[in-house]
């Protein structure tokens, strides 16, 4: 298994032969290179319709949306209470 710290794959595409997997990706520095292999998993947080290539039905219809959570020191009588606020358009 090989691990890639601080790259970023553009994109996946098949092999002209067919057999294998082609991934685009780009360092920090900004190079950009190609790795040759039988799988990719894209286990991201976030951004997972962000790879371009041959595969365009791995597109999810994911919405995105900014969050904020304030982290706040609280009295002792509050520490073991959670809160949460929701305001705005949500589906269930």
């Amino acid at each position: 298994v090989e691990i890639y710290y601080s790259t970023r794959a553009l994109g996946v595409s098949r092999s002209l032969a067919g057999d294998s997997l082609i991934v685009a990706v780009q360092s920090n520095s900004g190079g950009v290179s190609s790795i040759y292999c039988r799988y990719v998993f894209n286990c991201a947080y976030s951004g997972l319709n962000q790879l371009l290539g041959d595969f365009p039905r791995t597109k999810m219809g994911l919405k995105h949306e900014v969050a904020e959570m304030a982290l706040m020191q609280v009295p002792d009588v509050l520490k073991e209470i959670g809160v949460t606020v929701m305001d705005g358009p949500f589906s269930q």
